[in-house]
C-alpha cells in the first residue's frame, strides 16, 4: 500500500491502483479487491491524506524496561519447563 500511495497521482484511476495493490507473487491468486474497501481507499489518497510521511511513536524507557523485565521471565519459565 505504500508503494501504490506514493505512485499514486492526480490521473490515477481506480483500476490502475487496484493493480498496483495486487502486483507481486504474494496476490496472485487474488482476483479482486473488494469495490467498497478499493473505493474507501481511492477516495482516501485522492484526498492527499495518503502522502503523509510515517514516524514511529518513540518508546518511552519505562516500556523497554518492562519488555526486558518479561522477556527475562518467560525465559526462565522456558528453563524450567523440561520434557522428559
Amino acid at each position: 500500500m505504500i508503494r501504490a500511495s506514493k505512485s499514486f497521482g492526480k490521473t490515477t484511476s481506480i483500476d490502475t491502483l487496484q493493480k498496483k495493490l495486487l502486483r507481486g507473487d504474494t496476490f496472485a491468486d487474488v482476483d479482486h479487491i473488494g469495490s467498497d474497501g478499493l473505493q474507501e481507499l481511492y477516495n482516501h489518497l485522492r484526498s492527499g491524506y495518503g502522502f503523509a510521511e510515517y514516524t514511529p511513536k518513540p518508546v518511552a524507557a519505562s516500556e523497554s524496561i518492562a519488555a526486558i523485565d518479561e522477556k527475562n521471565v518467560l525465559l526462565a519459565e522456558k528453563g524450567s519447563w523440561s520434557v522428559p
